[in-house]
């Protein structure tokens, strides 16, 4: 299976361990990538994906959602004034996802902002681009469970909260159930037995009382 490396190092741990419980006799063969890989070509069996899907023949199920929050290092944010809108965004260095269609824009559900930004690092891994964050290099969006400790640290802010950035679907993607092979399919079950893992949960809403970016200064609070 195929799954994107930071979710594979939070979230998959415990089930893997799980699984070779079971299933002991079964080996299992782990690809931590951001790629959409080709399910014929790598014979894969069971791919994570996040993000919206394109239209195949593959089944997608629906497993999870990934919340993700505005976040900067408080050195940034000394440097470069937050106001009040996403629109002042624009003129602050940002660290983006390269994955995304849209890597120079970034939406919010509040109010329904698009805001054209301009990256100062892009790349594919949240782990590096929470990282970058932390050094001061840009804002960043990044999965909530990259942010909370950092953010109680007082090591990140949480920038307009009041400004919900869109979650993002968790899929377990396979071709026809038909086709499956048995060890695919218990691992298939397994996921959507542990599905509950991936909802966003009150071990991350903390972030939402951490200290965050203030509207008009751009102090902190």
């Amino acid at each position: 299976m195929t799954v994107p490396t930071p979710i594979g190092r939070f979230f998959f741990r415990e089930i893997f361990a799980e699984y070779t419980r079971r299933y002991p006799d079964v080996r299992l063969d782990v690809s931590f990538t951001e790629q959409f890989v080709d399910l014929i070509e790598t014979g894969t069996d069971l791919p994570i994906r996040i993000g919206s899907l394109n239209s195949s023949s593959l089944v997608a199920r629906r497993v999870g959602t990934i919340k993700r929050l505005l976040v900067a290092a408080p050195g940034l944010l000394a440097r470069h004034q937050v106001r009040s809108l996403p629109d002042h965004l624009r003129r602050m260095p940002c660290v983006t996802y390269s994955r995304l269609s849209q890597k120079n824009q970034w939406m919010f559900e509040t109010g329904r902002y698009v805001v054209d930004i301009a990256p100062a690092m892009t790349c594919d891994d949240a782990d590096v681009m929470t990282l970058a964050a932390l050094e001061g290099i840009g804002v960043a969006v990044l999965p909530n469970w990259c942010t909370v400790e950092h953010i109680a640290a007082g090591r990140l802010v949480h920038v307009l909260p009041d400004f919900v950035v869109p979650p993002l679907p968790m899929h377990v993607v396979y071709p026809d159930p038909q086709w499956m092979s048995h060890r695919a399919r218990l691992f298939r079950d397994l996921i959507i037995e542990r599905a509950d893992v991936f909802a966003p949960t009150d071990r991350f809403r903390n972030a939402d009382l951490a200290p965050s970016a203030t509207t008009e200064t751009g102090s902190l609070r």
